[in-house]
Order: structure tokens, then sequence, then C-alpha cells
């Protein structure tokens, strides 16, 4: 049975589909994050409390300290904790990050972290990089990004010999090795 289980860490939205039949499942920034939760997570940024300069963050906190928005500069990308930990089934299955297309579209914000695999069992954390020429706000409790439960191929890597390559190669279908637009 194809299943994701998880359990909350964090005052957080559960993970959800938009519309009936969407393939992707919804991850929003909890409620409760803290200055703490984000310098633990990403070491290289430099967070202050002025608008954002390049490849810096600010933060907007409650009364509680946690924070509540997040300005995100230029070129700069941030690792979010998503307040979600989660047991996939099957094993041979993943969770593969896609953009949300109203967030990459309208404000140039996508992914950066891409799978989830079957036996993490930790936080699941949210990648994001802003390809825009401003600063974006990311809201406590915004939908972020989406991600799909995808089976995999558990295989096992197998090197052989140039010989036995060629030789397999040639019979293996008509693209050869063309690459690159060779299809005009």
């Amino acid at each position: 049975m194809n299943k994701f289980r998880f359990i909350k860490v964090r005052d957080v939205k559960s993970p959800s589909r938009g519309n009936e039949g969407d393939a992707g499942l919804d991850f929003y920034i909890p409620e409760d994050l803290t200055l703490q939760d984000l310098v633990k997570a990403n070491p290289q940024l430099i967070f202050h409390c002025k608008l954002p300069e390049p490849g810096k963050v600010t933060l907007e906190y409650n009364s509680n300290n946690q924070v509540q928005v997040i300005y995100i500069s230029s070129f700069t990308r941030i690792l979010i904790p998503s307040g979600i930990k989660g047991l996939l089934e099957p094993r041979s299955s993943m969770l593969m990050a896609a953009n949300k297309s109203g967030i990459s579209t309208k404000k140039g914000l996508i992914y950066t972290a891409e799978i989830v695999d079957s036996p993490y069992t930790g936080e699941i954390h949210i990648g994001i990089y802003n390809t825009s020429h401003e600063f974006q706000v990311i809201e406590a409790g915004t939908k972020l990004v989406q991600f799909i439960h995808v089976p995999i191929y558990l295989t096992e890597p197998e090197e052989v010999i140039k010989e036995e390559f060629d030789e397999d190669a040639q019979y293996w279908g008509t693209r050869g090795n063309n690459g690159f637009g060779s299809t005009n």
C-alpha cells in the first residue's frame, strides 16, 4: 500500500492536496519557528534586522519570539524546517520536491533540495532559492512547495568492461551517443 504517515514536530498545517486528484502534497511553513531553528539549518546565512541585503535574510517575530515573516534577499537560498517527520511506504519510493506554480512564477522562489528518501525519518526541510531581483516575503503558515510520492527502482550498479558495454550499447536503441540537441 502507498502511504505517507507523519507526525508534526512543530505547530504546522498538515501536508495536503489543494484539490482532489492533485499529484503534490503541499507543505507549509511552521507557525513556531525560531531564529535558532533557522540558524541551525542555515549556518552559512547572515540574519539581520533591516531589509535584506544580498545573501542575507531578515525575520519578523511575534510576541512569543516565533518567526512570522521571512524576507529573503535576491539570489539567496534558505533551508526551512517543515515541522513534519514522515514514514514512506513502500520503501521503494521517495518524496520528490516540486515548485508550487504560483509561488515560483509570481515570486521567483524555487526549491533547492529535491529528494526525501524513504529510509529518512528526520524532519523534512524545505529548501528555497530566490531567483528574482527583489527580496521576497515568506509568511508563517504559507504553503511553499509540494512533494510528490514517487515509486523508484532500487537498482544495483554493476560495472562492466568496455568491450561488454560497447557490444550491448550498439543494439540498445537508435539514439546511440547522440545527445544535447541531436534531434534538431
